[in-house]
């Protein structure tokens, strides 16, 4: 008896201590829209795809064709969402660009595109951000 309790307890901590779950197996697919304002001789908007394989913790680099790079850690991994702390801040509303936004967490949910902006005026870059 005291062989199988102890077998149980081994196995229930092996689940635990791996994350033996389904959401902690999230891939997030970025998508940056770059724009200006005004017509320029020789420029011309940008798309660029991105998927990344989702890790608490770690550290990510999105290469953006705009101005640097948008670089976040996960910070939280849920059942139907992940929360995600960014190096700059950036502005989440859907009714134009908030230009004073200091946010710099984002809350992206599972199948929901989540809209992040640059905070610029004259151009800048939109990320759309799903989760699957």
């Amino acid at each position: 008896m005291r062989k199988v309790l102890f077998i149980c307890i081994i196995f229930t901590l092996v689940i635990v201590l791996t994350g033996c779950n389904n959401y902690n197996k999230f891939k997030l697919t970025i998508k940056e829209k770059t724009w200006s304002g005004e017509i320029h001789e020789g420029y011309e908007n940008k798309e660029k795809t991105e998927e990344f394989d989702i890790v608490l913790n770690k550290k990510y680099n999105f290469e953006s064709n705009f101005n640097g790079n948008f670089t976040f850690i996960v910070k939280e991994l849920n059942k139907d969402n992940i929360i995600i702390e960014t190096e700059e801040p950036y502005s989440d509303t859907n009714n134009g660009i908030d230009l004073s936004s200091s946010k710099t967490v984002f809350t992206i949910y599972k199948g929901k595109e989540t809209r992040i902006d640059t905070i610029t005026m004259d151009a800048g870059a939109t990320y759309y951000l799903v989760l699957e």
